[in-house]
């Protein structure tokens, strides 16, 4: 059966399939006894293997094989400023917001592509194009800013949203782009 990430449980991940339900062990997330939040929950796209980003004095980097229910590795990330917003593409990167910079990253490696400085004191929302080739950033004050990721340029500020941004989509065709 196909593996859904159900949540959040205190310091336990719930994942299930349409065979089976089970609580997952050793799924905890804390940094020298200090706990963090779960924020990013995903899978890899076209794997078994659930990616949890968490937040903290580090960020945490997470990949879990859900059939082994095993650990496949950690990694923790020194940021500039606090975490904002994270989204796993659909090509398997992972682009972390901070309030001061956009870093994009493979999960599995956390081999960094680009920390791109980023005035992110009030992002709320981020979101990819199915390629990569575009990110859109909204922020609380009812702006977008679409991002070439390879170069960190601003393509376009968009204005005039009727209220904080606090979900994006791009469409398969990666030209529409769906904000609330």
């Amino acid at each position: 059966g196909q593996w859904i990430a159900l949540g959040t449980y205190f310091d336990k991940i719930l994942c299930g399939n349409t065979r089976a339900q089970f609580q997952m062990e050793r799924l905890s997330h804390s940094l020298d006894d200090v706990d963090v939040v779960v924020q990013l929950l995903e899978f890899l796209p076209g794997t078994r293997t659930l990616i949890s980003v968490a937040d903290g004095p580090q960020l945490q980097v997470c990949g879990w094989d859900v059939e082994q229910r095993e650990l496949l590795f950690e990694h923790h990330l020194q940021t500039v400023s606090p975490y904002r917003s994270a989204i796993l593409g659909k090509s398997g990167r992972l682009v972390v917001a901070t309030a001061g910079e956009l870093i994009i990253l493979h999960p599995q490696t956390a081999k960094i592509e680009h920390r791109l400085p980023f005035d992110g004191e009030d992002i709320s929302a981020i979101a990819s194009t199915a390629d990569g080739t575009l990110l859109a950033v909204g922020k609380k004050d009812r702006t977008l800013t679409l991002v070439d990721p390879r170069t960190g340029e601003s393509q376009r500020v968009l204005l005039g949203h009727p209220g904080a941004i606090a979900k994006l989509e791009f469409f398969p065709d990666g030209r529409t782009l769906v904000a609330r």
